[in-house]
């Protein structure tokens, strides 16, 4: 009779993946938590491998039950793919291979930003970056300042992300900041650059263009409101090697005197201004003309007279044309005035006949011409 040999047979159980994290889509740079737990009892302490499309692998032991975790800190594109988890029992059996995929995005990263720095007002702010992370077709790109600022806009891959900006005020001083925004949602950090705007004096309140009379006085002047400066040093250039130049305070008035014009003054006048922190502005452009003016000459008529004589007052005119009719006027004595109206090459004539010694005193010519301009003073006897 045989013998026979008695053994025990002991059936360890399998680990089996369960609850395994859902696919997942990421943008690079974030982190990602895989996990998963095991479905079979009585395992014990289990050896789990985490195997990524990279070729990393990540081992580690956990209870039975789990959970099994691999924390990716900062994901990137190449860990895109499938993430396969095996576990291994402290018997020694290994569980079938379960796989959850993770979808990393692109992730602008912000690159070669300028434009920061000090400026002047009116000057122009060029604000710019560009993207330094590649497969981007395109971007979209926000600027953000101080007082609301707020410029958005889409650009290729690569940028440049430019912004250009009008300063017109020291209120626009700050801190400007940059951020980029894939197609797949994905957001980069924000980038800032600081900018300082200086006042710059503007000129307003410009007065003394325009035409004048022959033989008028000119003034040229202006005025600044821009707050802020200690000091502003203004500039007037013009015809035939006008020049004034002066630095007074920032409110002015900026003048220059034109003295007695004449033709040899018309042209234009430009202004510029700058303030005692370097900032400048202008030129301003004044026009100044001229028309016909009038002056006295060949006064006649003066000296003494007998009672009972005829008092003959004349003088002429020398006009530079465009002149048809002049208005002129004698004032004397006793409230005398007399008003006519000759043309440019007639005499101004004044009679008063019978003379009497009450006639006696200053008599006065002033001449209008039909373009409005006057004899500067009037001419006496």
């Amino acid at each position: 009779m045989a013998d026979t040999l008695q053994g025990q047979l002991v059936v360890h159980p399998t680990p089996h993946v369960t609850n395994i994290s859902p696919d997942t889509t990421a943008c690079a740079g974030e982190p990602v938590l895989l996990s998963a737990n095991n479905g079979a009892p009585d395992t014990g302490l289990v050896t789990y491998v985490w195997t990524g499309p990279d070729g990393s692998v990540y081992t580690a032991t956990a209870p039975a039950t789990g959970p099994f975790e691999l924390m990716l800190d900062s994901v990137s594109q190449q860990q895109t793919g499938a993430w396969v988890l095996t576990l291994t029992s402290a018997a020694g059996c290994v569980s079938a291979p379960d796989t959850t995929v993770l979808s990393v995005a692109p992730r602008p990263q912000i690159t070669g930003i300028s434009g920061g720095g000090t400026y002047c007002m009116l000057d122009t702010l060029v604000l710019s970056g560009e993207n330094n992370t590649p497969g981007l077709d395109s971007v979209v790109f926000t600027w953000i300042g101080p007082n609301g600022f707020l410029y958005t806009a889409v650009a290729n891959g690569t940028g440049p992300y430019q912004v250009i900006v009008p300063l017109d005020s020291v209120a626009q001083s700050g801190t400007y900041s940059l951020v980029l925004s894939a197609p797949g949602g994905c957001v980069s950090d924000t980038v800032s650059v600081q900018v300082t705007v200086q006042p710059t004096p503007v000129a307003t309140d410009i007065t003394g263009g325009g035409v004048y009379c022959l033989g008028t006085p000119g003034m040229l002047s202006a005025t600044n409101e821009v707050p802020g400066l200690t000091a502003v040093t203004y500039t007037w250039t013009g015809p035939n090697g006008f020049f004034v130049q002066a630095t007074t305070g920032p409110a002015g008035p900026f003048t220059a005197d034109l003295g007695t014009v004449d033709g040899n003054d018309v042209g234009i006048y430009t202004l510029t201004l700058e303030g005692d922190n370097g900032c400048t502005s202008g030129p301003y452009e004044v026009p100044v003309d001229t028309l016909s003016g009038l002056a006295i000459t060949d006064m006649m008529g003066g000296g003494h007279y007998c009672a009972g004589e005829d008092i003959v007052l004349s003088a002429n005119t020398i006009t530079t044309g465009g002149i048809t009719i002049i208005a002129y006027t004698w004032t004397g004595p006793n409230g005398l005035m007399v008003t006519d109206t000759v043309g440019p090459d007639d005499s101004f004539d004044l009679i008063i006949p019978n003379a009497q010694p009450d006639d006696s005193g200053i008599y006065c010519l002033t001449l209008t011409a039909d373009n409005g301009c006057s004899t500067p003073e009037p001419a006496c006897v």
